[in-house]
């Protein structure tokens, strides 16, 4: 399981660098939507549809691996201070760092 965590941090955190409609990491897969916006972009606009695209990509590696529970308004504040510290970083590197924190938290409670 931690290799799929360590696999999707390495792909998101290294492979989303570019602020397009979509981007393809090499040999990985492509990020479609809100995960290619910058922090900064979050930052300023309307939130709804990247937080969206946020709960959704947490929601789906939730769905593989053991994450720590957690709400939208903790989701939505973590996300927030990270785009705070790190504009630019695109929002899927955001939704990964989380990801990552929230598999660290679940690991230290087992």
């Amino acid at each position: 399981m931690s290799k799929l965590i360590v696999g999707l941090t390495a792909g998101l955190l290294f492979g989303t660098l570019a602020s397009e409609a979509s981007h393809r990491s090499p040999g990985l897969y492509t990020i479609y939507g809100a995960g290619n916006l910058s922090c900064g972009t979050y930052a300023e606009q309307s939130r709804g549809t990247q937080l969206s695209w946020i709960l959704g990509f947490v929601s789906g590696v939730g769905s593989q691996a053991f994450l720590e529970e957690t709400d939208r308004a903790a989701i939505e504040a973590w996300i927030r201070h990270y785009c705070h510290m790190y504009p630019l970083q695109t929002v899927a590197a955001a939704s990964t760092s989380l990801v990552v924190t929230l598999a660290q938290r679940q690991g230290d409670r087992r």
